[in-house]
C-alpha cells in the first residue's frame, strides 16, 4: 500500500478528540469505538478514562510515524500531545501521573518507574523529530529531572529498576518485569 492510501484510512480511523488541553484519546473502546464498562489492562490500575499508558503508547506510534511521513496536521498532532504530557502528565515531583478521569482530574498518585523514564527519552524523541528547538529545550530538561529522580527512587541496589510505588500506602512493589528491566 502507498503512504498516501495509509494515512487516508489512519486518519478515517483514528478516535483522536482536540480539546483546548491539546490531543487525547480514551482508554479503551470496542471494534465499533463504543465506549466499554471496564477499561482496566490490569486489576490494580484505576478505571478511567484517560491514562498515561495508552497516551505514551500515542506518543511513540505519532514520533515513528512523522519519521516516516512529514506532513503537517501529523506534526501539529505530535506538538500537541507532547504539549499534553509536559502540561498534564508530568507532576512537581518529576514521576508521571497515570491515570485521569474525563476532565483531567487526577486518580490516584501510584509511581511507575519504568514509565517515568520511558516517557523521558520518548519525549526528547519525539521534540527531536518535530525539529521543534524549544520543545527539545523543555524535554531534554524535563527529561533530565525525571532521570535523576528515577536513579535516586527506582533502582535497587542491582541497578534493575523497580516497578512500582504507592506514596498514599507506603507499599513498594520491587518485583521484577520485563519491560522496565535494565538490559545488560
Amino acid at each position: 500500500m502507498k503512504m498516501d492510501g495509509f494515512m487516508r484510512r489512519f486518519v478515517s480511523r483514528e478516535k483522536i478528540r482536540t480539546h483546548l488541553q491539546g490531543i487525547q484519546v480514551q482508554q479503551l473502546q470496542m471494534r465499533d469505538w463504543s465506549p466499554i464498562d471496564d477499561m482496566r489492562l490490569s486489576e490494580k490500575d484505576e478505571n478511567v478514562t484517560k491514562t498515561l499508558n495508552t497516551h505514551l503508547h500515542l506518543l511513540e506510534a505519532y514520533t515513528n510515524l512523522y519519521r516516516v511521513y512529514k506532513n503537517e496536521k501529523l506534526k501539529n498532532d505530535l506538538t500537541d500531545i507532547t504539549t499534553l504530557f509536559l502540561d498534564k502528565f508530568i507532576n512537581k515531583d518529576n514521576h508521571l501521573n497515570l491515570f485521569f478521569d474525563e476532565k483531567w482530574n487526577l486518580k490516584g498518585h501510584l509511581i511507575s518507574y519504568g514509565h517515568d523514564i520511558e516517557s523521558a527519552w520518548l519525549l526528547v524523541e519525539a521534540s527531536r523529530e518535530l525539529k521543534n528547538e524549544k520543545l527539545i529545550s523543555k524535554t531534554e530538561k524535563t527529561a533530565v529531572l525525571i532521570a535523576d529522580t528515577f536513579i535516586i527512587e527506582g533502582l535497587d541496589k542491582d541497578h534493575d529498576v523497580m516497578y512500582e510505588y504507592n506514596p498514599t500506602t507506603g507499599f513498594l512493589d520491587s518485583d521484577k518485569h520485563w519491560w522496565p528491566r535494565r538490559r545488560p
